[in-house]
């Protein structure tokens, strides 16, 4: 009988102090951890993990999902919840299964799991019942192009964390998409106030695409926005670089002197 293992691999391995999150963490997916909200997640944005899907970003936060993806025909599509979250439904569970405790604010009461409250009679019974907002815009071939490069640079650089505690009740950003070789990558990100990193470059990019996806318009933005990222990551390669240790040139023999052989280490 076969056994088949997953394994994550951190592509780079960064180096020296770090302030703030400098690579996207990489994504450890639902067969190496198990967590209902996200194959909830799955399931409701089923359109943004088709086979034909070039790249994705699932953007969780407060109240928000929102799933963006570039499909087969170039497009960039937004899909949103709308008037119920799949988190509403997960917080439901959660509440009936006696993992989450709520009180009254004006008595203290606790109320009993059993107990639905007006809110919660609202959110359906199925996650098919989950309505979505879907938006799209054309998205032109070299800009296209660029995302992809954008995404495979951010992916394929992710590396774990010495700490994790910081941006955990904020927004997430998972990015995934398909490459050559390796099939699907993945990685993910909490954005960390205004620093110049690469994971906020990548999620401003995001919160344009975004815009695009549901107004159109102008794509200098989103070319900008592109760019911006493109220059924190040419600053990794110099980054990289600048670490390596300088190697000295080979000394060549001068005039008629004759290059001594190297010495041997005697026999034990």
């Amino acid at each position: 009988m076969k056994t088949w293992t997953a394994i994550s691999i951190a592509a780079v391995l960064y180096t020296g102090s770090v302030v703030g999150q400098h690579e996207l963490v990489p994504e450890v997916g639902v067969l190496g951890e198990f967590d209902r909200y996200d194959l909830k997640l799955r399931e409701v944005f089923a359109e943004a993990y088709k086979p034909d899907v070039v790249l994705r970003t699932l953007w969780l936060g407060g109240m928000a999902e929102e799933a963006l993806f570039v499909d087969a025909l170039g497009n960039i599509v937004s899909l949103k919840t709308k008037d119920v979250t799949v988190w509403s439904h997960e917080h439901r569970e959660l509440v009936r299964e006696g993992e989450i405790k709520r009180t009254e604010a004006k008595s203290n009461r606790e109320v009993p799991a059993a107990e639905e409250t007006e809110e919660e009679k609202k959110i359906p019974k199925l996650l098919s019942g989950i309505m979505l907002q879907r938006e799209s815009q054309p998205l032109p071939k070299d800009l296209r192009v660029a995302l992809e490069d954008v995404w495979k640079d951010a992916i394929l650089h992710a590396t774990y964390l010495q700490d994790t505690s910081s941006g955990l009740d904020g927004a997430r950003f998972h990015f995934s998409m398909w490459i050559y070789g390796r099939g699907i990558v993945s990685g993910r990100t909490c954005p960390e106030g205004d620093a110049k990193t690469r994971p906020n470059a990548l999620t401003d990019l995001v919160v344009t695409l975004s815009q695009y996806a549901s107004s159109g318009g102008d794509t200098k933005e989103l070319a900008s926005k592109i760019e911006d990222y493109r220059k924190l990551a040419k600053n990794r390669i110099e980054q990289v670089g600048a670490d390596q240790p300088a190697t000295a040139p080979e000394s060549k023999p001068e005039g008629n002197e004759k290059p001594q052989p190297e010495s041997k280490p005697a026999p034990r």
